[in-house]
């Protein structure tokens, strides 16, 4: 992806400097190349996004495994507090548990071992922010 990425920066240069040269009254045929521009830019914030995004693991990793093994008795609550903060979540204990185990495998994809206190803080700002709301 980086060859990709540094093709495709090279290229919006080089096109760049092609619109340059033309505005400044060179005659040269650089038709269309504006959008050009714009589909390189477009593809560049895809591949950000991308790199950004994280990548399920080969392997099962410890904090991984503690996290999908969360019992429903212990994802319900933590669902219930999602759906109090707004977020639609069907009352199916399966689909808390569901919605609760995908929240927590993308932090810890993000986070590692770090993902118990992250989870923990978001949770605290969802109960925060309720709190301070006016009833």
């Amino acid at each position: 992806m980086d060859i990709v990425k540094e093709a495709l920066l090279h290229a919006k240069t080089d096109l760049g400097a092609c619109i340059t040269i033309q505005e400044a009254g060179t005659p040269l045929k650089a038709y269309g190349l504006r959008g050009t521009v714009a589909k390189i830019e477009a593809a560049l914030a895809a591949l950000d996004a991308k790199s950004d995004a994280a990548t399920w693991p080969d392997q099962l990793t410890d904090p991984l495994r503690e996290a999908l093994g969360l019992m429903n008795f212990t994802t319900g609550p933590i669902a219930h507090a999602y759906r109090a903060a707004g977020h639609e979540i069907p009352r199916k204990c399966e689909d808390e548990q569901a919605f609760v185990l995908h929240r927590l495998a993308g932090i810890v994809l993000k986070h590692g071992p770090d993902w118990r206190r992250v989870a923990g803080d978001e949770l605290k700002a969802m109960r925060d922010t309720k709190a301070t709301e006016p009833t």
